[in-house]
């Protein structure tokens, strides 16, 4: 009886994550350390990597791409992105971390912090 209803629970997820639409989008940040970007409410921040650059680009700094998971149907929210090199201090507790990634061969780590609040409604 419990694996049976196990399985109802599970076709049932999936049924649900069907039908709110919800995919994997990427987007790029910039070389700030501080940023703004907006995604839909509840999306959650699944990958982060440093994009390979041609050998001639004018950058020093490669450009950093999200993989964002959510339901795309779903109201907007802002969340500030914050990185952080490898020894940088720290002092604000209100950021969760999301990942690191190495912006060139032999560069310092850079650590990707995220905090999140509503967008103002308009009312």
């Amino acid at each position: 009886m419990k694996r049976v209803l196990l399985f109802c629970a599970i076709a049932l997820m999936g049924q649900m994550a069907y039908a709110m639409d919800i995919k994997v989008q990427v987007t790029e940040l910039s070389a700030r350390p501080i940023q703004t970007i907006i995604v839909p409410q509840g999306a959650r921040i699944v990958d982060i990597r440093s994009r390979e650059c041609p050998h001639d680009s004018p950058w020093n700094f490669r450009p950093v791409q999200i993989s964002i998971l959510a339901d795309f149907d779903r109201p907007l929210e802002a969340r500030d992105i914050r990185m952080y090199k490898t020894g940088d201090a720290i002092n604000d507790g209100s950021w969760g971390y999301v990942g690191s990634f190495q912006a060139l061969s032999g560069a310092p780590m850079h650590h990707v912090f995220q905090r999140l609040y509503p967008l103002p409604t308009g009312e």
